[in-house]
């Protein structure tokens, strides 16, 4: 959503966008559509390829989707409110460096569990630690749905408060930087 913004703001494209009919939510979602669905296609890849060269996967579809899928949603929300704090401060990428920075924390490069007490109650607050594990457990070790209930219900509720949060934050940016004329800034 970020570089969907920025893109339509350099292009000068933004302002004549949001002066069409259509909701605003609506044409930056379709806007990043295309992004989504490529990264989407990656994951099937590198899932193929981990397939094809003999990864110990089991995976359990019934508890993997919802795991993707919330994480999708998280991702979506993220998304917007980086794309409003570029709209209100032209500052977005902020919102990326804050999520690069703490990556080590997530898991992806090593354990969780390896990281001083401190840093282990951090990274639980961070949306990507919980779908990393949900995703490890599901695809890698074949876990029920059950076992990876903790992490949908953590899942479920940095949804439930990112949704809502990121949509009003993105509105209210969108109708003040149109009020204020500074949507191609």
């Amino acid at each position: 959503f970020l570089q969907t913004v920025q893109e339509a703001q350099q292009t000068g494209t933004l302002e004549v966008l949001m002066t069409t009919p259509t909701s605003p939510s609506v044409l930056v979602f379709l806007s990043a559509m295309s992004a989504f669905a490529a990264n989407t296609f990656a994951l099937l890849f590198y899932l193929a390829a981990g397939l094809l060269f003999g990864a110990p996967l089991h995976p359990n579809l019934a508890a993997s989707v919802p795991v993707f899928l919330l994480s999708v949603v998280i991702a979506i929300s993220i998304g917007l409110l980086a794309a409003a704090l570029q709209l209100a401060i032209q500052k977005g990428s902020a919102v990326v460096w804050a999520l690069g920075s703490v990556w080590f924390l997530t898991g992806a490069m090593f354990p969780v569990q390896t990281l001083p007490k401190p840093l282990r109650d951090f990274a639980q607050l961070i949306p990507i630690t919980h779908s990393l594990e949900g995703m490890r457990l599901a695809l890698l070790e074949g876990a029920s749905f059950r076992a990876v209930s903790h992490e949908l219900i953590i899942l479920s509720a940095f949804a439930v408060v990112l949704v809502p949060a990121s949509l009003l934050f993105f509105s209210w940016t969108l109708r003040r930087a149109r009020v204020e004329g500074t949507l191609s800034f």
